[in-house]
């Protein structure tokens, strides 16, 4: 599962959740990891701590999960849906082992969210799928660094130029 996206693939997910939410009329769209880490949110989060918001979503959608494969469910239970009297919460697995959490109020049509959500799930896709070297990787490329050559004068003065003695009886 790769979480270590660039700062503008991060720019890029929260620009994308921010558009869901204006389109969908959500409250809330925050992207987490398999394991309930935050990564962006788009909408507002007004005296909610996102961590804990995270950390419940993932491991709900989880236990939903397997809930679902101990009943014998075959095909992939991958969303679920909560309403509420004031709010719906839909939880549902994003590409790259990554969930969604989409909070809206009880009176967004479902139908409406989960139209919006195919584009921004095929939206998240592209942008967490495309490989980004580091910026410190892309530095060291630059100033030609040699990693054997790095290696050889890091131990040089250690065997003083001997090689190692081998512990082979």
């Amino acid at each position: 599962m790769k979480t270590d996206f660039s700062i503008e693939q991060l720019d890029e997910l929260e620009h994308c959740l921010a558009g869901f939410c204006e389109r969908a009329d959500a409250d809330l769209a925050l992207l987490t990891d398999e394991t309930g880490q935050a990564i962006v949110s788009g909408g507002a989060i007004r005296g909610i701590e996102a961590a804990s918001l995270a950390a419940l979503a993932a491991a709900n959608l989880a236990a939903t999960m397997a809930i679902a494969r101990k009943v014998g469910e075959k095909s992939s239970c991958r969303s679920m849906l909560y309403e509420g009297e004031l709010k719906r919460i839909y939880v549902t697995a994003s590409p790259g082992e990554l969930v969604l959490l989409i909070v809206t109020r009880s009176d967004v049509p479902i139908g409406a969210v989960r139209f919006f959500l195919q584009e921004t799930l095929r939206s998240i896709e592209t942008i967490t799928s495309v490989e980004r070297a580091p910026e410190f990787t892309e530095a060291l490329l630059d100033e030609g660094f040699d990693l054997e050559d790095g290696l050889s004068s890091l131990f040089a003065d250690t065997f003083d130029g001997e090689e190692p003695a081998s512990d082979n009886h």
